[in-house]
Parts: structure tokens; C-alpha cells; sequence
């Protein structure tokens, strides 16, 4: 997973953060999908890939390597709500019980 991120460029290649560029992008972008007007920022975006990362079952640690963060506490802090805290002692069972019967 080292080197994925969340927002790449046309050649795959990670977005450098360029206030002026990625606002003028996500400006001409948002009123391509005539969405101009929503008040839709970058920030969202980020949420909003976030959640569907945890949606999809990725660690808090898989998110912030994609997301491009190094403290994966700076994710936790931001965006603990999104991930599935639903059925802990549950599956904490689940996964004792299979390294029990990996013997």
C-alpha cells in the first residue's frame, strides 16, 4: 500500500498541494457536474473518501497512509466516527477463535 493516496493526478501521479490549482480544479469540476454553488471544499472530498474507505473495511492505519498522513493519530482524531465500532466484543471473539484453530 506504500505510496497510494487518496487524489491523483491525470497521470497517477500524487496531487502536490497547490491551493490555487486544486481550488481552480475543483471549482471548474464542481460546475462541470453542476454542482457550483453546493459549497462542496477539498475537505469534503477528503471526508467523504474516508468514509468510504472504512465503509469498505480498511484499518484506521490503511486510511492514513492513503490519505498521506503520518501520524495515524492525526486520522483517528478527525475521523474515529466513520469506522465500525458495532459488535466489538463480538468480533474480537471471531478473531480469538480463529487463531485458535489455526493449531
Amino acid at each position: 500500500m506504500a505510496g497510494a493516496r487518496a487524489f491523483l493526478n491525470i497521470t497517477g501521479r500524487e496531487v502536490v498541494a497547490a491551493r490555487g490549482r486544486i481550488a481552480n480544479g475543483l471549482s471548474r469540476a464542481l460546475e462541470g457536474a453542476e454542482l457550483d454553488g453546493h459549497r462542496i471544499t477539498i475537505h469534503d472530498l477528503r471526508s467523504a473518501a474516508v468514509s468510504l474507505y472504512a465503509a469498505r473495511g480498511l484499518t484506521m492505519l490503511e486510511v492514513a497512509e492513503v490519505m498521506g498522513q503520518s501520524d495515524p493519530h492525526v486520522t483517528w482524531k478527525h475521523y474515529a466516527r466513520l469506522f465500525d465500532r458495532s459488535n466489538v466484543a463480538g468480533r474480537i471473539r471471531e478473531a480469538q477463535a480463529s487463531l485458535e484453530s489455526t493449531d
